[in-house]
């Protein structure tokens, strides 16, 4: 709950999501405008300097943008994540692998997605070797943590100084 320890929630946590959408864009922001504070839980714990609500929106080449909000005081019944990547003919929602299309009354389409339901740490172990006998790259790797951890940052100096913030700002 010390935003100068841990960056705050949302470089501490948020990164880890906003890593699945820079991850899915492959590129990095131009800009980001954000708001957010502690509305709620002030001074709980005591000394709280950790956020406890936020909303953003990331502006990325070609006109793609990233909807993120974090709130920490929903009520029994709305909590949950949603994870959803809207497009012009659909949305899939990632948790669930889910597609529905702009269609009026669309049914929903259930993706295939490969190793479904096996354990994550074993599928990470595998590729981690299989990418190391094959020399390649892996998805996540310094690069990408890198720039995961600076759009939660590009994020958080928008909601501090209540400004439009560019990408340069924070990548140097």
């Amino acid at each position: 709950f010390d935003a100068k320890r841990s960056g705050d929630n949302i470089v501490e946590q948020a990164c880890h999501i906003l890593d699945l959408f820079t991850g899915a864009i492959d590129r990095a922001p131009l800009r980001a405008f954000g708001s957010g504070g502690i509305n709620l839980y002030h001074n709980i714990p005591p000394g709280r300097t950790t956020m406890d609500n936020y909303s953003l929106v990331y502006e990325f080449p070609d006109d793609v943008r990233v909807c993120f909000s974090h709130i920490y005081f929903d009520p029994d019944g709305f909590s949950g994540i949603k994870e959803r990547v809207f497009g012009s003919l659909g949305a899939v929602d990632l948790p669930t692998a889910t597609w529905r299309a702009l269609e009026k009354r669309a049914p929903a389409q259930k993706l295939e997605v490969p190793d479904a339901g096996q354990d994550s740490n074993y599928l990470s172990l595998a590729a981690f070797i299989e990418n190391t006998r094959s020399m390649r790259t892996p998805l996540n790797n310094a690069e990408s943590a890198r720039r995961s951890t600076l759009v939660a940052m590009l994020g958080r100096k928008s909601i501090y100084e209540k400004r439009v913030v560019r990408w340069e700002e924070v990548d140097m």
